[in-house]
């Protein structure tokens, strides 16, 4: 895949976001709801994430809380949290992001592509909330950008350090499924065997770690997914479909939504494979899906599909919004191009300020909610639209593959 430099497409969508915010801020002050930055920059949670992370680490895992990290980032900060003071602690949440970032800057050449992230949405939701999710996306991205410069030794290492914070990082490893399945298991197996030893070593507890971890897994799935604590913020199919449609006290609430969910963006992902010539078997054909299906359908899989998806996670269509454009009209035509970004704009742009609950209901500051309102615009908004994305992807795909086969037709008829 081609890294561009200076492309006017990727200028004009960090404007389009930078607009979109502030007018979604504009919209969020008339009381119509509450002020859309006050909850992440003027609330007494500002920061909450990480100062949880730092404050609960060395308590970890209890099978009583709701936070849920993976062992070596708990394993990690229960050392820096004995080690130094919370605003120090601080500059490990920053410094990563910054050195990120930069990284982005250099392997693109394009100093775009670093403020395609940093004028988002979902970067500033994530910073203001010290949520290491952005972590992890920055380092999909740079690993990604890596290897489209044939850095693949880079790419492999930062998959792995990304999947220490976040093991399902390891999806993204499927752009290199064709020729590094050995590297690829090797990974996995290790990515795996750290986080066994690192749970088991969490605290100095031992099996008692492993045995409290599950436990906490538990109370998160009863908390977080079965009850309201996951969603508020929330952007996946679950929201809108089990919890909304289906009902809270629905049994078959989770079950239905993840099949459907799960079934269609698996569809998806075969037409698609199958309009790319997947299944001819040919090196090239394989290369492309493979490349397409990582850039394209995996962040509607990790968003969509799982039942607790908050905003963070939207960060995850910036490697979307940044295929489209990079590909030029390998894949979409102009038109349909135009079309994605929009979609994917309004998809990412923030739609918090209305909320719904046992009532619709307006003129809302977060600090003054009252129990009962559980539900926002967005949550109603986004699984919409990403359902309506799927069947786009493949219509757009196919369209455009057909233009191509058309046009070399006509050329090939003149020769």
């Amino acid at each position: 895949m081609a890294i561009p430099q200076n492309n006017k497409e990727l200028i004009f969508v960090c404007a389009a976001f930078l607009v979109g915010d502030a007018i979604m801020l504009a919209i969020s002050t008339q009381d119509i709801g509450y002020i859309l930055f006050e909850y992440m920059f003027g609330h007494r949670d500002f920061f909450n994430d990480w100062r949880n992370l730092y404050l609960l680490a060395s308590q970890l895992p209890d099978p009583n809380a709701t936070h849920l990290y993976s062992p070596p980032v708990t394993w990690f900060m229960s050392l820096a949290s004995k080690q130094m003071n919370y605003g120090a602690s601080i500059f490990l949440f920053a410094v990563p992001i910054a050195l990120l970032a930069l990284a982005l800057w250099r392997l693109s050449r394009d100093v775009f592509v670093a403020l395609l992230v940093v004028c988002s949405y979902p970067f500033l939701f994530s910073v203001a909330r010290g949520n290491m999710e952005l972590h992890v996306f920055l380092l999909v991205f740079v690993g990604l950008l890596a290897r489209a410069k044939n850095r693949n030794g880079l790419f492999f290492f930062l998959i792995f350090l990304a999947s220490l914070v976040k093991p399902f990082a390891l999806v993204f490893l499927l752009v290199a499924a064709r020729h590094s399945w050995l590297r690829i298991t090797a990974i996995a197996v290790a990515s795996a065997i750290a986080n066994l030893f690192l749970l088991y070593c969490l605290n100095n507890l031992g099996l008692e770690a492993i045995q409290r971890y599950f436990a906490a897994a538990q109370t998160y799935e009863r908390l977080m997914v079965f009850g309201p604590g996951g969603d508020l913020f929330n952007n996946s199919f679950y929201i809108f479909f089990g919890k909304l449609v289906l009902g809270v006290r629905n049994p078959l609430a989770l079950p239905m939504a993840e099949i459907i969910s799960v079934a269609l963006v698996s569809l998806t992902t075969l037409c698609s494979a199958w309009v790319l010539g997947f299944f001819d078997r040919t090196g090239d054909n394989i290369s492309d899906s493979l490349e397409y299906i990582t850039y394209m359908m995996l962040p509607i899989f990790l968003i969509w599909c799982i039942p607790v998806s908050a905003d963070y996670r939207l960060c995850y269509f910036l490697l979307s919004v940044y295929f489209v454009i990079c590909t030029g009209n390998r894949y979409f035509d102009d038109t349909t191009k135009v079309v994605l970004l929009l979609w994917y704009f309004l998809i990412i742009s923030p739609k918090h300020f209305i909320y719904f609950g046992d009532e619709l209901s307006g003129a809302l500051r977060y600090d003054s909610l009252r129990a009962g309102l559980k539900y926002t615009l967005q949550s109603i908004v986004n699984p919409v639209l990403m359902f309506l994305l799927c069947p786009i992807l493949v219509y757009a795909l196919y369209r455009s593959r057909l233009k191509h086969q058309n046009t070399a037709f006509a050329d090939q008829s003149q020769l």
